[in-house]
């Protein structure tokens, strides 16, 4: 079935499944990431379950921690709309929490977790 086919429910299985094959963030880093974000006084409960839902999703590539979900799916996980989590990412990564790395053409964008230490 062809991913523009399929139901969100299905989109949120399969990616699940591809993160199985990866090192995902301890749930240690995440809960100090969190901490860190909302020190910063800057967050809603809904960009709190966003971020929330990014750091699940959050997996090891090449040195680097780094999210690269769907913001569709990414909404549906945190239960709110496309739009909302768009601005929630964007204010997430205006803190420093996340860093835009590249745009992969066909792909979503790759962002750079960055560790609690460098946001303090």
């Amino acid at each position: 079935m062809h991913r523009y086919q399929m139901t969100v429910e299905q989109k949120v299985r399969e990616r699940r499944r591809a993160l199985a094959h990866h090192i995902l963030m301890p749930k240690e880093l995440q809960g100090l990431i969190m901490l860190s974000y909302i020190n910063t006084g800057t967050f809603t409960t809904k960009s709190v379950q966003v971020l929330m839902e990014i750091l699940a999703q959050t997996r090891m590539e090449k040195g680097y921690w780094v999210f690269d979900g769907p913001i569709s799916t990414l909404a549906f996980m945190a239960g709110c709309t496309r739009p909302y989590a768009k601005i929630c990412v964007r204010k997430i990564a205006e803190t420093g929490i996340l860093k835009p790395g590249f745009a992969r053409k066909g792909r979503t964008t790759l962002f750079l977790v960055q560790e609690a230490d460098n946001n303090s």
